[in-house]
């Protein structure tokens, strides 16, 4: 049978939540020091940021989306989009709308030719789950509206990006075919005006631009999030802390720091 617990002084007792916290944040330091080689790109996360961040609940980003639509309204102003840029862009929608399904296979067949995966294009399963998820990206990029409701379901598709376990290697790598592709079919398609083809190539890399700086911030977003919750996970299993204890620590070291 366990002893009981000594009783203690009032001064003793209020000594007990800064042990506590000390210690916990000791083996965190420990624990960050170990060979986290799982991580793909190296990111060293500091046990102050999983004791703080990872509490979030990362599948509800609405408290996020004020602060989101600000940040892309400065990025649409620095590109310089305006209605001009969004006609140009919906002309060349229409366009192209006869070729999306060439276009998306052709972007398809590069993306598993550079990643040799070449063999699963057989697959009639994965070609379907890789061609909805192309058309959905080219869909997006092509939007124009470039609202609050295109940042939402953009927002969305960069934590689907994840999800599918595409590397942001493959994101930088898939950026790259669908820029070829489309400049291709701008140029195939006007030729014949020099003066539109070049206000048209400048109106898609501007969209580029945009879509992407809100595609790559989410996907990040998403997976750092994810690395943070996988380290968290096994922080608690290394220490055998439990998670109320671990919010409890996270509680008096966030109070700490406003000291």
């Amino acid at each position: 049978m366990n002893a009981p617990l000594p009783c203690m002084s009032g001064s003793r007792m209020d000594k007990w939540p800064r042990i506590l916290l000390e210690i916990g944040l000791g083996i965190g330091k420990a624990f960050v020091k170990f060979d986290h080689s799982w991580i793909r790109d190296g990111t060293n996360t500091d046990h102050t940021q999983v004791l703080n961040r990872s509490r979030r609940d990362v599948t509800d980003h609405r408290e996020d989306a004020p602060v989101r639509m600000g940040w892309f309204d400065r990025v649409r102003m620095c590109v310089g989009w305006d209605l001009a840029d969004r006609a140009r862009i919906a002309k060349f929608r229409r366009c192209m709308d006869t070729d999306l399904s060439d276009v998306i296979r052709d972007i398809g067949q590069q993306l598993a030719k550079f990643k040799g995966t070449q063999s699963l294009m057989s697959n009639k399963r994965f070609v379907r789950r890789l061609h909805s998820m192309l058309g959905e990206w080219l869909i997006g990029l092509l939007d124009g509206s470039f609202d609050e409701e295109y940042v939402e379901r953009r927002s969305a598709f960069g934590r689907k990006l994840l999800e599918i376990d595409l590397t942001f290697e493959d994101v930088i790598l898939l950026e790259e075919l669908t820029r070829r592709q489309l400049f291709g079919l701008a140029k195939d398609k006007l030729s014949d005006s020099p003066q539109v083809l070049s206000s048209t190539m400048h109106t898609l890399d501007k969209a580029f631009n945009i879509d992407l700086a809100l595609i790559y911030s989410t996907y990040l977003e998403a997976r750092e999030a994810e690395m943070e919750r996988v380290l968290l996970d096994q922080f608690l299993s290394v220490t055998g802390f439990s998670r109320t204890l671990y919010e409890n620590l996270a509680d008096a070291q966030s109070w700490r720091s406003r000291e």
